[in-house]
């Protein structure tokens, strides 16, 4: 029977809340677009200055990979990626990573897009944990809103929701019950994974969102630093803006991670 992890709905325990503020470049850039008199500019700037969207951010749960890897390895004669996965994990220790968020903001001034960046940083030394692969990568249809969707992780070590036999009997499963459009991932700079959500004609970006993540981090790390960083676009009557993180916000998006023997599946 494979491991299953179930994606909740939405996020568990007590999540760390933020509230974004909007950038003082995009206000200056859209005045200057709109051409806004001393009027609208003063309407412009009392919708800057009052509370921006709220985010809030679940804390990051972590599995580690490594023991269930060389377990299959041994138990699989014909798994040609034996060598590869030695390799891979020969100075390093791998681990499936959860991470979470939720976006609120009043009907005036919606959300329409997202983007949360996930910066990973060693605990020790100077070599940067990598993430391998990420999910989702891509979801541009509301098809799968409603429906449950199954994700494993193949002994390449990448995410797959299709039926694929490149997985290991006894690997992993990973459950969405919902999984809403639209979602853009990318693992470009592979320190720095992101990824990008888009409202859906005319729903908000009101539900949790969560993602995974496969992290390379070297043994020498100890543990992985992650720093979330959140910026969104959110629609005023003046145009759109720019609402993000700020920099005292900082340590309460920074936690630790991937620390030795937690949560072995």
């Amino acid at each position: 029977m494979p491991k299953t992890i179930l994606t909740p709905i939405l996020i568990e325990g007590s999540p760390n809340i933020i509230q974004l503020r909007f950038s003082d470049t995009s206000t200056k850039q859209l005045a200057v677009n709109q051409r806004l008199g001393n009027e609208e500019m003063g309407k412009l700037l009392s919708c800057v200055i009052s509370p921006g969207p709220i985010v809030k951010i679940g804390h990051p749960q972590w599995w580690h990979l490594t023991p269930m890897l060389k377990h299959c390895i041994r138990s699989s004669k014909t798994n040609t990626n034996a060598d590869l996965l030695e390799n891979i994990y020969k100075d390093a220790e791998l681990y499936l990573v959860q991470v979470s968020c939720a976006f609120q903001s009043d009907i005036e001034r919606p959300i329409e897009y997202a983007r949360l960046t996930t910066y990973l940083r060693p605990q020790s030394g100077q070599k940067n944990p990598v993430a391998l692969d990420i999910y989702p990568r891509q979801v541009l249809s509301p098809d799968k809103i409603n429906t449950q969707t199954e994700v494993k992780i193949t002994s390449c070590l990448t995410f797959t929701d299709n039926e694929c036999n490149n997985i290991p009997d006894d690997w992993i499963n990973i459950v969405y019950n919902t999984l809403p459009p639209i979602i853009n991932g990318n693992i470009t700079g592979e320190s720095a994974p992101y990824w990008e959500f888009l409202k859906f004609n005319s729903q908000q970006l009101f539900d949790s969102r969560f993602g995974y993540l496969i992290i390379k981090k070297p043994r020498i790390a100890k543990a992985v630093r992650i720093i979330i960083d959140i910026s969104t676009q959110v629609r005023t009557p003046f145009g759109l803006l720019i609402a993000e993180s700020k920099e005292k916000d900082k340590p309460i998006l920074t936690q630790t991670i991937c620390t030795e023997w937690i949560n072995i599946l």
